[in-house]
């Protein structure tokens, strides 16, 4: 790769840590350098990536914490859970079949 290259991928790599979207440990073997050279880039750039991804985690777990609160629990009917059993038992039995060397399905 040219050195352009090079740096582009750096700062790009750099942006995804600052955002907390990737590890070093990620940025590092996407790179193709060691965590201590990631860890370098960031210093330089005055950033700590392991609290930006904590944190956005934790607004992600949050997020998805709000969602789930507002979906009603919905057990799953009497109906859907025998045509469940019913499916699973005919696919074990064409296993079974297959299994035995029977031509019946």
């Amino acid at each position: 790769m040219s050195t352009m290259t090079d740096e582009l991928l750096r700062r790009a790599l750099v942006d995804l840590l600052r955002g907390g979207e990737i590890t070093m440990g990620e940025a590092a073997r996407f790179a193709g350098v060691s965590r201590q050279a990631v860890a370098k880039w960031c210093a330089l750039e005055g950033i700590d990536p392991g609290r930006r991804r904590e944190a956005r985690m934790g607004r992600r777990v949050l997020a998805v914490m709000r969602l789930l609160e507002e979906r009603p629990v919905r057990r799953p009917s009497k109906r859907s859970l025998r045509r469940r059993a019913d499916e699973a038992h005919v696919e074990w039995q064409q296993r079974k079949a297959m299994n035995d060397g029977d031509t019946r399905p």
